[in-house]
């Protein structure tokens, strides 16, 4: 095997490396961007809920005795 051979072999094998360190820190950005969007979203629409049921239970509660 010569040195250039073995040259291009380590360069692919770097990066090949690179590219999967790159892809899989990629794709965990991802998903934690998409968590905390997610329970953003949702703390949102149960504070939403709560405004929207709030007065209605509490007018419920004074008729009865």
């Amino acid at each position: 095997m010569t040195f250039r051979l073995k040259t291009i072999i380590g360069i692919s094998i770097i990066q090949y490396i690179m590219l999967l360190i790159l892809v899989f820190s990629s794709v965990k950005f991802i998903s934690d961007s998409n968590e905390q969007r997610l329970v953003a979203r949702a703390n949102a629409s149960v504070h939403m809920f709560s405004n929207a049921i709030k007065d209605p239970i509490i007018n419920t509660t004074k008729s009865f005795p």
